[in-house]
């Protein structure tokens, strides 16, 4: 399970990273040179990055860890 779980977070954040750079640029854009054209940018971009927590299998998958974890001793966490 553990290389399942370290998998899993490897792949976040190679989804992640890119996304709340992205993001993050466009915000700056925005902060320091305002438009209609940044913040639509800058919105769409939060979008993309939040899109990422909504997924219902990996919130799934992560409950199913947690639960797991639960049951362990703590030599075995």
């Amino acid at each position: 399970m553990s290389n399942e779980i370290a998998g899993f977070i490897k792949e976040h954040e190679r989804t992640v990273g890119p996304l709340y750079v992205d993001y993050n640029v466009k915000f700056w854009e925005l902060s320091t040179n305002a438009s209609d054209e940044r913040e639509k940018a800058a919105v769409e971009a939060k979008q993309r990055y939040l899109q990422v927590y909504s997924n219902k299998d990996d919130f799934r998958r992560l409950r199913e860890w947690r639960s797991a974890a639960q049951k362990l001793s703590d030599v075995e966490a």
